[in-house]
């Protein structure tokens, strides 16, 4: 059992104990038992709080890509159940994206309450999802001018700052 002081006490296997024991010797200048005099029964001084601090720092970890990875299920989720936006929706894309962006993402609709957004996946054809209510109620200009926001996202290559975006604060 790790004990991270007065806050929570964390089931955690012998092995991870070990690793993380392990781990935190590296920190503390090598080998626990002549690293520091102990403060405690057999463990150095600054081992639990070095441990603590390694766990509270894989917790925040495993929260931030938890969240992150239920985000994208939801929104996985809601393109499956959309449908292609109409003819003339598809044709204005093509015609507002660069030549030099390669493959137009596809415009569907879905339903629900949400902004219009970039869905690109790391394999597949990119989307541009906008709400079904919001599509029929766009007049031309307007809808010319979410397009275009949707492409410039996808022109930049926001979809893969915003992973490395991600990995960098989780890891942080």
């Amino acid at each position: 059992v790790l004990i991270v002081p007065s806050i929570v006490t964390l089931a955690v296997p012998q092995e991870m104990v070990a690793q993380l024991r392990s781990a935190v010797s590296l920190f503390d200048g090598g080998d626990q038992e002549t690293a520091r005099p102990t403060s405690g029964p057999g463990r150095p001084a600054g081992t639990t709080l070095a441990a603590a601090a390694l766990a509270v720092w894989l917790s925040g970890t495993a929260y931030v890509l938890w969240k992150h990875l239920r985000y994208l299920w939801l929104l996985k989720r809601l393109i499956s159940f959309a449908r292609p936006a109409p003819r003339s929706v598809q044709v204005l894309c093509r015609a507002l994206a660069r030549p030099s962006c390669g493959n137009t993402p596809e415009v569907v609709t879905a339903g629900g309450a949400f902004s219009p957004f970039l869905w690109h996946p790391m394999v597949g054809q990119p989307r541009i999802v906008i709400p079904s209510e919001l599509l029929n109620g766009l007049s031309n200009d307007s809808l010319e001018a979410v397009l275009r926001h949707e492409l410039c996202h996808f022109e930049r290559r926001d979809a893969l700052r915003h992973r490395i975006g991600l990995l960098i604060a989780a890891l942080w």
